[in-house]
């Protein structure tokens, strides 16, 4: 099927282009994103996850008590550990389980992703669209060896930059 513009419409279209180039961006980025789920056989506890974050050098250590209801090959005195190397960004707010539930949930519920989960987002908007950060730092990494990372927990989501991760369990130990 051949298609034709008239002179005039062609001009107005190319206009539109012009003025509108962040739109048309925002509408390319978001239609390219992957959201890959990496909680397949874990989860943190969905009631109280407890979520505590140290930062070691370039790294940052996320833990969490792991979800025994639903999981039974882990115990109430397992926490999981997510270790970001090479963090260059991350923030802890919102939303929570309400504001994701009850009012306009998070900026990427669209994509069709679930509360509560850990997600990789592959082609991220996360130069122009991560909130305000709690921590920054330069990095020497190009924007293709980062990767964007968002954790929903009950209380608060977890979002980072960092090159990759590790995760591992560790007994509680008072």
């Amino acid at each position: 099927m051949k298609k034709t513009w008239h002179d005039e419409a062609w001009e107005k279209y190319l206009d539109w282009q012009g003025q509108d180039k962040r739109t048309i961006k925002k509408i390319f980025v978001e239609s390219y994103m992957e959201f890959t789920q990496l909680n397949i056989d874990w989860n943190a506890d969905p009631n109280a996850p407890c979520p505590l974050i140290k930062i070691s050098d370039s790294d940052l250590l996320l833990s969490f008590h792991m979800n025994v209801m639903r999981f039974n090959n882990y115990s109430s005195d397992d926490f999981g550990i997510l270790e970001f190397h090479n963090c260059i960004q991350f923030r802890m707010g919102e939303p929570n389980e309400e504001g994701w539930f009850c009012h306009e949930g998070d900026r990427y519920k669209q994509h069709g992703i679930e509360w509560g989960e850990f997600y990789c987002i592959g082609d991220s908007d996360w130069q122009a669209n991560f909130g305000e950060p709690v921590y920054k730092r330069e990095s020497p990494l190009t924007f293709n060896e980062l990767c964007h990372y968002l954790f929903y927990f009950r209380d608060e989501t977890f979002e980072c930059v960092a090159e990759n991760y590790d995760f591992y369990v560790r007994k509680f130990r008072p």
